[in-house]
């Protein structure tokens, strides 16, 4: 019996789905032309605190059912309340259905004590028939309120929506 070839890839947000994350951070976020105003970084220095954080990039397959937990746990703590005073209403189940779509990437944001204090989750998509790269949530701990951080730098370095099928 022989096997099916898989499909190649043919859009570019097909193709950014399909990286892994190690080919992700290679191909978007450190790109050989360095011409992006910042690289990804892997740890961040509190600038008050001098506490040390590391940054990693996952897919949720790549996330472990604890960390997907503490990502929802911090959606609760941080807006619950907004979600319940929405149209759509807090849906637990709803949400952490919507936090295991595959094609979603999450930058997680550890203390020393491996403890999640933040993370942002996004998807290279398609909207209104054009490639955009979609920012789901951006949820902090409050330590990190207030203090540039590396997750607004990192959601520039994404492939930004103009630039999708030449960067993909």
């Amino acid at each position: 019996m022989t096997q099916k070839r898989r499909r190649a890839p043919t859009s570019p947000i097909e193709r950014a789905n399909r990286k892994t994350d190690k080919e992700f951070i290679a191909e978007y976020l450190q790109p050989e032309n360095k011409t992006s105003p910042s690289t990804w970084v892997t740890e961040w220095v509190h600038p008050k605190t001098d506490a040390r954080y590391k940054l990693s990039l996952s897919t949720p397959t790549n996330l472990s059912e604890d960390e997907v937990q503490a990502c929802f746990d911090l959606i609760e703590e941080t807006s619950r309340e907004d979600y319940e005073n929405s149209a759509g209403k807090w849906n637990p189940e709803k949400k952490f259905k919507e936090m295991k779509s595959p094609e979603l990437r999450y930058v997680i944001v550890k203390d020393n004590a491996k403890r999640i204090r933040g993370f942002t989750s996004f998807m290279p998509t398609y909207e209104e028939g054009e490639p955009v790269v979609y920012c789901y949530e951006i949820h902090l701990k409050p330590e990190l309120h207030g203090y540039q951080h590396p997750l607004p730098p990192f959601l520039q370095m994404a492939p930004p929506a103009n630039h999708l099928e030449s960067l993909c």
